[in-house]
């Protein structure tokens, strides 16, 4: 009987280790799980934090890329207009050469109403012109108010003839400054290819000025 009580009495103890054993097997591993599950929420939360930061991010950049294509289409449209109220004042700077030669003859105050208009002119689009078509422009203004004066004092050949070719030559200036490429050779570069039997540059058909002082 007692032998029998001691070994239940063993059994007991040995299950009761057993199952301490157990418990402490299974509150480890809990705990292993629990931690496991809480680093996932961290990380999750992390991952997400990057995602949003990442949209964020994008959104900025494409706000900025429409801003950019609107303001390039605007400054494109500006400079549209530009070029046609540009090649309308060389046009109309061109015409108005032609009244230089007629000036360069006359004396003081006779055509000083007509060489203010030009010079009025001169400045209300002068902006428009190329430097160096305003720049001819306004020399030969000033060689044509001076011009008849030169001849009156008989300053000498080589005076008069330098002054001349300032009037001479404006209207060349001013054609080169708007002068285009030939259809040809704007295809050819549109294409890629290169452009063969091109005739040479000129002024646009400018009639050349040849007049004598």
């Amino acid at each position: 009987m007692i032998l029998v009580l001691s070994i239940c009495q063993l059994v007991a103890t040995l299950a009761l280790g057993a199952l301490v054993l157990l418990a402490r097997a299974y509150a480890q591993e809990k705990g292993k799980n629990l931690a496991t599950k809480e680093d996932i929420a961290d990380i999750t939360h992390q991952v997400e934090e990057v995602k949003a930061e990442y949209a964020r991010q994008r959104q900025a950049l494409e706000h900025a890329h429409q801003q950019l294509l609107k303001q390039s289409d605007q400054t494109h449209q500006l400079s549209l207009a530009a070029i046609d109220l540009r090649l309308k004042a060389h046009q109309e700077a061109f015409a108005k050469c032609q009244d230089f030669f007629a000036l360069a003859h006359r004396r003081p105050p006779e055509g000083t109403e007509k060489m203010n208009t030009l010079l009025q002119w001169w400045r209300e689009n002068c902006l428009y012109l190329s430097p160096e078509a305003a720049t001819a422009f306004r020399e030969a203004s000033d060689a044509a108010a001076v011009h008849r004066d030169l001849l009156d004092g008989r300053v000498g050949h080589q005076a008069v003839s330098e002054n001349w070719q300032k009037i001479a030559r404006a209207g060349g200036v001013i054609a080169a400054a708007v002068q285009l490429p030939s259809i040809g050779t704007e295809l050819a570069r549109l294409s890629g290819f290169s452009a063969e039997g091109q005739p040479g540059s000129g002024t646009n058909g400018a009639p050349s000025h040849r007049q004598t002082p």
